[in-house]
């Protein structure tokens, strides 16, 4: 799973090695869920929720390059 900024020119790995990932959601601390293995062949029982937790680098693409919100 990849973070992409507003531009698409920055690019942040959030998850990797994901099999058949089938729901997200972001609960109330801030990260996200993710349910992986939601689904398949079996063996039944596979399944998985994980959190990850995003990064918090004041950069997640959702500002301007002079770092407004870009509400104007």
């Amino acid at each position: 799973m990849v973070r992409l900024s507003r531009d698409g020119r920055k690019r942040t790995t959030i998850v990797s090695r994901l099999v058949v990932p089938s729901g997200m959601t972001f609960g109330p601390d801030g990260n996200l869920s993710i349910s992986n293995v939601g689904f398949g062949a079996p063996p039944v029982g596979l399944g998985q929720i994980l959190k990850a937790r995003l990064p918090d680098d004041g950069r997640d693409g959702d500002r301007d390059e002079e770092g407004d919100e870009g509400d104007d």
